[in-house]
């Protein structure tokens, strides 16, 4: 996707290329990252996706699919093509395409995928500038909203992500499963179970980055985008040292 105007060899300056003006937003799932994604949106010269390209991501061995996205994030900084891989399978992923489309000049990209958390260490050796607000909801309430989701009454057999291969009660994606992690050793567990679980892997893995990277990683809490003091700290961490529009954002009931 070429924009007319924009050169073709621009050097990425030396800032980009540390990942400076680079967010990747973080949190279980279903946990409100569609509202930091409007929000982050919202900004100057900000372009923030959301779950672009699940079907090349996976909970682990994606290093080759991060590098590449943080090449085309780099040359985006840079000025020069608006090349990125999207599925665009999945709806709304091509309104951020279009907002970048529209934009003179992008001065800060990101996007926003549960699966980036445990890339976190190889991410911020290869480029300290980036940073992970990590959004999280009510422990309850995730569970919850999860269960909903992945056991519609339309469909026969509900979808667990985090199933053993060989557990066969839930149905297979193709896509999402792998962006998961699996726990083998509950075969015998319902899929609220496996959601908790997953819930506080997740919230304990991140806690424990937070202590090795507290300059890159900030857990906030969804409670925090409700208030204009909330919203600021939170651009304040992704985006330091630039002008900051603030705005109420609900994208999803009952947050």
């Amino acid at each position: 996707m070429k924009t007319a105007d924009q050169p073709m060899h621009r050097q990425a300056p030396e800032s980009a290329k540390m990942g400076e003006g680079i967010v990747f937003g973080l949190g279980t799932g279903r946990c409100g990252t569609s509202s930091l994604a409007s929000l982050l949106n919202g900004q100057p010269e900000t372009v923030c996706f959301h779950e672009l390209n699940p079907s090349a991501m996976a909970w682990s061995g994606a290093e080759a699919t991060i590098g590449s996205l943080m090449r085309d994030f780099i040359a985006i900084l840079g000025g020069g093509e608006l090349y990125v891989t999207a599925d665009l399978v999945a709806p709304n992923r091509s309104a951020p395409l279009q907002r970048a489309r529209s934009l003179p000049k992008i001065s800060a990209i990101g996007d926003i995928g549960s699966y980036y958390l445990p890339y976190v260490p190889f991410m911020i050796e290869q480029w300290p500038g980036l940073r992970f607000p990590c959004l999280r909801r009510n422990r309850a309430e995730v569970i919850a909203s999860f269960v909903r989701k992945l056991a519609q009454p339309e469909a026969s057999v509900p979808r667990n992500h985090w199933s053993a291969e060989n557990d066969k009660r839930w149905r297979r994606d193709a896509v999402w499963d792998r962006c998961f992690p699996t726990f083998d050793e509950m075969l015998d567990e319902d899929l609220e179970a496996h959601v908790a679980c997953y819930y506080d892997a997740y919230y304990e893995m991140t806690e424990g980055f937070v202590s090795q990277y507290p300059d890159h990683l900030r857990i906030i809490e969804i409670t925090d985008l409700n208030s204009s003091e909330g919203r600021q700290g939170l651009l304040d961490f992704c985006l330091p040292n630039r002008v900051h529009a603030d705005f109420e954002v609900h994208k999803n009931a009952g947050h």
